[in-house]
């Protein structure tokens, strides 16, 4: 039975996800992906243009679910300011949830090579996230919550910080220091993070939770 190209694709992701996962991007060839999937390599280029394609196409899949179960909260009917933190707060658990795919993604792109790669992650997930900020942060104006003039120059800030702030994560994800210094200055970092967000919408001290750091920890 002919299998149809949408299974194809699926089984060429699928599979690609494994051995990424398993053996690391690097150590994964194109040819191991074709003969387990069974297909020419003619065949694999017809659905993506290359490996490193493949691969932004593998973390997108990871990703989504996550960007649409925001977009729900955002439709959802709390307040501004309970939507914001609801929005980090299922970004927080979605790491602990997800930490293996976590990995896989900042050890797959936060490398010397993959300088381009990770600015094409970081632009397609400033796309995702973009509109949902600036519709959680247009609202709290409306509702007299926040105190900015612009939803969309305060989105790309907090975008911005947010980051600065990833950047600083990597290093946790990666390896935990023994002497727990790489949480303490992240903790730091955190809680600067949340003293400007503050700021900017000009809510009380106390207000903002950007990140429940413990729950990573707790999962690494």
């Amino acid at each position: 039975m002919r299998r149809r190209d949408r299974d194809i694709r699926g089984e060429i992701m699928a599979t690609a996800q494994e051995l990424f996962f398993n053996r690391g991007y690097e150590n994964t060839q194109v040819d191991e992906i074709i003969g387990k999937v069974r297909i020419s390599k003619g065949s694999f280029y017809r659905y993506f243009k290359s490996k490193e394609n493949l691969l932004s196409c593998v973390v997108r899949e990871i990703i989504d679910p996550g960007c649409e179960a925001l977009e729900l909260i955002v439709r959802s009917d709390l307040g501004a300011l309970e939507k914001l933190n609801s929005v980090f707060a299922f970004s927080s658990q979605w790491k602990a949830d997800n930490l293996d795919a976590l990995k896989f993604i900042v050890r797959s792109f936060w490398t010397e090579e993959s300088v381009l790669l990770r600015h094409k992650l970081i632009s397609w997930t400033s796309h995702r996230m973009r509109p949902i900020f600036i519709s959680i942060l247009a609202q709290g104006k409306e509702e007299g919550i926040f105190d900015l003039d612009e939803p969309e120059d305060v989105a790309d800030v907090v975008f911005y910080f947010g980051n600065v702030l990833g950047e600083s994560m990597v290093n946790l994800i990666l390896s935990l220091d023994d002497d727990g210094e790489t949480v303490r200055t992240l903790r730091r970092k955190i809680e600067l993070n949340n003293r400007v967000i503050e700021k900017l919408l000009a809510v009380p001290t106390g207000s903002i939770k950007t990140f429940d750091l413990d729950r990573l920890v707790c999962a690494i």
